[in-house]
């Protein structure tokens, strides 16, 4: 397991979109098919995965399942798929640049009461410099079951690994 410094954001570094439980995620051991990021206690899960199927556009994507296990005054979980390009994911983990810019009039409004965002990929993700949101249908906002994700060092090198690990296969095949 990789061991993680506990990070001091500032409060105004924060959207108000970003959880804090985000700060304790971290990639799990890691695996050329696969990439795997919880949380310290367990409630949150990210796994991410190549999917092939030769009627998609490249003939693959990467498939995002997120899972959120609630243990307060809530039982249950939360859980959600989403399927990324390979250049949306590298963007997602602030990796390459793809989606909506933040000029874009669409998201002036939810600019206003989110604290902004770098760039958005709707119903997938959004990000604001480390700060990365995986939403849950609905509005995106906090108190919401959204994945919130502070993107160590640890985190996007196990994504580049996985993807490396994934063209060195192709460049077999």
């Amino acid at each position: 397991m990789t061991s993680q410094k506990q990070i001091n954001l500032d409060l105004n570094e924060i959207a108000p979109w970003f959880d804090r439980g985000g700060t304790k995620m971290f990639a799990k051991d890691p695996s050329k098919d696969f990439v795997c990021i919880v949380n310290k206690t367990g409630t949150a899960t990210i796994n991410i995965k190549k999917i092939c199927d030769p009627d998609l556009e490249g003939g693959f994507l990467w498939q995002l399942e997120w899972e959120i296990i609630f243990r307060s005054r809530f039982d249950g979980k939360s859980e959600g798929t989403a399927f990324f390009t390979e250049k949306e994911l590298l963007d997602s983990f602030g990796l390459a640049r793809c989606g909506s810019k933040k000029q874009d009039i669409k998201l002036q409004g939810f600019r206003n009461i989110s604290g902004g965002k770098d760039i958005e990929v709707e119903n997938k993700f959004f990000r604001s410099g480390r700060l990365l949101c995986i939403p849950h249908k609905g509005t995106g906002i906090r108190n919401e079951p959204n994945l919130s994700v502070y993107l160590f060092i640890d985190i996007r090198v196990q994504i580049l690994k996985l993807l490396k690990a994934d063209k060195k296969t192709r460049k077999k095949i």
